[in-house]
């Protein structure tokens, strides 16, 4: 008996030796760490260290402060398990006016990010860095929810950040004791910590590229705005959103603070520094749920945004385009097809928003719009919505098509515009421009009523190709069509984070950089991509009249972005458009 148990101990002790000596350590500034072992869609080993902090834990006192870089521990940390989500609620969630009712996720405590490499320890490697800034509506998703088996390979790291959200990452009364874009620095600290810590992983500290969607999109917008952001990384990918969108910034700030802290007792009143060591007390809870509250129509008006703070933001980023005051890195930027598709569900779906739009359209028109914040709002809601239906709001439900080009154009297509045509004529940069066109079989909209039989490409679809093995975008591709997709577009953003051309010399396909603001044509990303002509700018011919007039509508509405740009124009002709 003894035997038996004898040989058992050194079985396992010989398995445990074996995983510690498989599993290379990694000597990092803060101590070491030891990361599992995995593979990817392509067979490719590598290794994944998770759930790495980078940052004290932003609680207490710490609470709506600047992130403190994490102090070195002793011993060896066991990074095997994915960390925590910042607290958050379920995205879908959100649009259910209900939402108070749903749990939480995650903790306060999250300020941690994971590596994936094939070449741990190999300081010789040199290989390039793609930083992944998730989205999630500025409230929601983390570092679980984005696997590495489809775009690490043998010649690419991948790391996954995390940074606080909502309230939690941007909370501002709009002075130094408390001035906001906590979850902007957060990042910022991550790159720092990425720069200094990645040759330890086989990566090469001077060949980085940042790369998000949706609000992760407009974080990496800001990061190339960010003179704290400069020389962090060398490539950019603004996917599905940018820094100029209606829905990336809030100067509202400190009206929502006042309000927050009256409902928790907390009174400025006193001043900004009892004011916050008030707040720092508060149940996280209640915070998190005070802060959705204040949601009326699907996911506005929400205050947990960045803020123009002056210092992570020198100024707005209208204005800091126009005078070409940005970091110049070499930048992919693009969109899916159908974009605002995404949103329709909750229009569509649930009667309550749809009555709210008709019943008080001076009221819920701006604000489905995000114009809320400009003067004349109402107009140029009303501008909008006739534009693209023929009798206004009283056009849906059953305008539902137009709907949806009115939501892609209004919340991601003209923002998007506004950085192409002026970093379009940048010769310092290198600028490429994509639309995703492929229909796969997997989607956000999958099984969702209001989309059946549309066959949008809508938002997050690219998503799906771009990462596996992970509790969110874990779909098992199967059809061929969509392998063959997974590849391409795959490869493309390797290409580009390896050398800052997605189709280098050699490529099977062509993918042409923007040569001027006059000459603006996109790819459109299939399983047989091609050049084609770009959405928002065509030639003065009859058959691109609507696209002419798309943008003569959009640069008509007196926006902060459209004043900044010195583009507000108001020939638009209401009366003269045709029927889309």
């Amino acid at each position: 008996m003894k035997l038996n148990f004898l040989l058992c101990l050194i079985f396992l002790c010989s398995i445990i030796y074996s995983y510690e000596e498989e599993v290379p350590l990694v000597k990092v500034k803060e101590g070491l760490i030891r990361g599992i072992k995995d593979s990817s869609v392509d067979d490719v080993e590598f290794y994944s260290y998770l759930g790495i902090p980078f940052a004290e834990p932003p609680v207490g006192k710490l609470r709506f402060k600047e992130p403190v870089p994490k102090s070195p521990w002793t011993g060896i940390l066991e990074t095997t398990k994915n960390p925590p989500l910042c607290l958050q609620k379920e995205l879908m969630d959100l649009f259910n006016e209900n939402i108070s009712e749903f749990e939480p996720l995650g903790r306060e405590d999250c300020l941690y990010l994971n590596v994936h490499t094939p070449e741990p320890g190999n300081s010789e490697a040199n290989l390039p860095v793609m930083v992944f800034i998730h989205g999630g509506g500025f409230m929601s998703w983390g570092a679980e929810l984005f696997g590495p088996k489809a775009l690490v390979n043998e010649e690419i790291i991948l790391v996954v950040i995390q940074y606080r959200l909502g309230i939690f990452g941007f909370f501002s009364t709009e002075d130094s004791i408390l001035p906001g874009n906590m979850g902007l620095k957060d990042q910022q600290l991550a790159l720092k910590w990425v720069k200094q810590n990645i040759k330890a992983f086989g990566g090469n500290p001077e060949s980085i590229t940042i790369f998000g969607e949706s609000a992760g999109a407009v974080f990496v917008n800001m990061h190339i705005f960010s003179p704290g952001s400069k020389d962090l990384f060398q490539r950019a990918i603004i996917q599905s959103g940018s820094a100029l969108c209606g829905w990336a910034i809030s100067k509202n700030h400190k009206t929502f603070a006042v309000d927050v802290g009256n409902k928790l007792g907390c009174s400025l009143n006193e001043g900004t520094e009892k004011f916050l060591m008030c707040l720092q007390k508060a149940d996280a809870r209640k915070l998190l749920d005070l802060s959705l509250s204040t949601m009326e129509i699907g996911i506005a008006p929400f205050y947990g945004l960045p803020r123009v703070d002056g210092e992570f933001l020198p100024s707005h980023p209208a204005t800091l385009l126009k005078k070409r005051e940005y970091n110049k890195v070499d930048v992919i930027i693009g969109r899916t097809e159908h974009e605002g598709s995404f949103v329709l569900p909750a229009y569509i779906s649930d009667p309550s928003p749809l009555k709210k739009l008709k019943t008080n359209f001076e009221r819920y028109g701006p604000m489905s719009l995000y114009l809320r914040e400009n003067p004349d709002s109402s107009n140029m809601a009303e501008k909008i919505y006739k534009h693209y239906l023929k009798d206004g709001v009283n056009s849906l439900p059953e305008d539902i098509d137009n709907l949806q080009e009115l939501f892609t154009d209004a919340l991601f297509g003209y923002c998007q515009d506004l950085v192409v045509r002026f970093l379009a004529d940048d010769s310092d940069i290198s600028l490429y421009l994509f639309r995703m066109d492929h229909l796969g079989e997997f989607s956000l909209l999958n099984g969702v009523p209001a989309a059946s039989g549309k066959n949008w490409v809508t938002h997050t679809d690219e998503l799906v190709y771009l990462f596996y093995g992970d509790s969110l975008f874990n779909f098992d591709l199967k059809n061929e069509e969509d392998l063959k997709f997974r590849k391409i577009i795959t490869s493309l953003w390797r290409n580009f984070a390896m050398s800052g051309n997605p189709t280098p010399e050699g490529s099977d396909i062509k993918w042409d950089k923007i040569k001027g603001s006059n000459e603006i044509k996109q790819f459109s990303l299939t399983t047989n991509p091609k050049m084609e002509d770009y959405d928002f700018y065509k030639a003065s011919i009859y058959l691109n009249y609507l696209n002419i007039q798309k943008r003569k509508l959009f640069t008509s509405l007196k926006t902060e972005q459209n004043i900044l740009l010195g583009i507000y124009d108001d020939s638009y002709d209401q009366s003269s458009k045709t029927e889309l």
